[in-house]
């Protein structure tokens, strides 16, 4: 199994277990796929047990997205206690806890990194090219592009994330800051810009 980061810092309700394979002695009752949970299609992907306080324990596996080093695989606890977020080679799926058919899929793609930000009720994903927010109601803002292939989170502070963002026609990185509270930012690079 590939390295994965494990984030509950944000109350959760629910406790979770990564596993590798399910052996025929312990089947779940409830074995989800995603992102196609309707078709219930065995499918290769990163493998979490979600045992919430209310409801019924579940599998879920939550296909891989992206086939390269950069892209992160993470469960992490999100600022609704609730609901649990996986990222799984790069896509990454926020789910309810006591109800794996409610969920999303995160719209960045693929997912190089993740910060949770408590005390900001925040949970943000950085792909290649931009960064995109998820607080208690789902997706709370999206940056345009800040980069044309690569950013680097530095620095989250109460107000600010700092990084560095590749510069492709210069060959080099620039800074840029975004405000977490509307996304809006100032510097990096990108063929938008």
């Amino acid at each position: 199994m590939r390295d994965v980061l494990v984030d509950l810092s944000c109350p959760h309700e629910y406790d979770v277990q990564l596993i590798e394979e399910i052996s025929s002695g312990s089947v779940s009752a409830r074995h989800i796929y995603f992102p196609n949970p309707a078709k219930q299609t065995a499918q290769d992907g990163l493998m979490v047990k979600v045992m919430p306080s209310r409801g019924e324990t579940w599998t879920g596996t939550f296909a891989f997205g992206y086939a390269s080093p950069e892209a992160l695989s993470a469960v992490l606890s999100v600022p609704d206690a609730r609901r649990i977020c996986v990222v799984s080679a790069g896509d990454a799926y926020v789910v309810s806890a006591d109800d794996p058919e409610v969920w999303e899929k995160v719209e960045s793609h693929p997912i190089t990194s993740v910060r949770l930000i408590p005390e900001s009720q925040l949970l943000v994903f950085a792909d290649l090219t931009k960064l995109t927010a998820y607080g208690y109601m789902g997706r709370v803002w999206q940056t345009s592009r800040l980069s044309w292939d690569g950013l680097k989170i530095l620095e989250v502070t109460s107000r600010e994330i700092k990084g560095m963002a590749w510069d492709s026609p210069n060959g080099r990185e620039v800074e840029f800051v975004v405000c977490l509270e509307t996304g809006s930012h100032e510097g990096g690079s990108s063929p938008e810009v």
